[in-house]
């Protein structure tokens, strides 16, 4: 299902070269805000007489691809910096992904976490890791923090055939372009949602950290406590609700919206 704010993607004008974020914000300013209203051809120049008919192509195309839920071919269409404007139409299709290694040069993975349209799922090394890539097959969009540099190689490493979604937004990119940079549990407490008290301060080393206890002692180290932070730090649940980077992304895009 598609979310309430399927504007976001069609107010986006940087669909070819030449066209980029100064030329879309001085359509806006002409009161040409999505593609609905982007002139017809006997309009009269918009752009330029070079531009103006590949736009409209471009944009036919895109509401085409949209129209069929399409997620790839519009990924092909729009570029990747624009990406993050897609999320509102396929939020459903979203999974919202952590992982955490044994820290070593060539990280194994441990444990990893994946909130999706069904929920929180966890995967454990020597437990039930084997059935993630399954998990991720089944989302055509992915969202994490850092995982493009980090989570997504190790995986890809490790497992045999990771899948590759349509797209990947990478929040810490993202909110960097507009001025947000910082770690993901900075990030949180600006945005008013940090997390509970006695897990601050808790760092991917104690993952580590917890790991080892729990390889060593599994009855003292549960499976609980093993998993944290990187399930319950990255992952809060408040009364039932989105993950915490489910919501960050939420408000992050409300913010870039703006």
């Amino acid at each position: 299902m598609r979310g309430d704010c399927g504007s976001m993607i069609r107010r986006t004008f940087q669909l070819l070269t030449g066209l980029g974020p100064w030329r879309e914000r001085d359509l806006w300013a002409r009161g040409i805000s999505t593609w609905d209203q982007f002139p017809k051809a006997e309009s009269g120049v918009v752009v330029s007489r070079k531009l103006d008919d590949q736009i409209r192509d471009r944009i036919g195309a895109c509401q085409l691809a949209l129209d069929g839920c399409d997620l790839a071919a519009l990924s092909r269409l729009i570029p990747a910096r624009e990406h993050w404007r897609l999320y509102n139409e396929f939020a459903e299709e979203a999974a919202f992904f952590d992982v955490e290694t044994e820290g070593t040069l060539s990280p194994t993975p441990t444990v990893a976490s994946v909130f999706d349209r069904e929920g929180l799922h966890v995967f454990i090394r020597d437990h039930n890791l084997d059935r993630l890539p399954e998990a991720m097959a089944r989302s055509r969009l992915w969202v994490s923090f850092n995982g493009s540099c980090f989570d997504v190689p190790a995986l890809s490493s490790h497992f045999e055939n990771f899948p590759k979604p349509s797209v990947h937004l990478d929040l810490r990119f993202l909110c960097r372009r507009f001025g947000e940079g910082g770690g993901l549990k900075g990030l949180e407490d600006r945005l008013g949602f940090g997390r509970p008290p006695h897990l601050r301060g808790v760092n991917g080393w104690d993952a580590i950290v917890l790991w080892r206890a729990y390889q060593t002692s599994p009855r003292v180290c549960s499976t609980a406590s093993t998993i944290m932070p990187s399930i319950s730090s990255r992952w809060t649940l408040p009364g039932g609700g989105s993950s915490t980077e489910a919501r960050f992304f939420t408000t992050s895009a409300s913010f870039c919206c703006s």
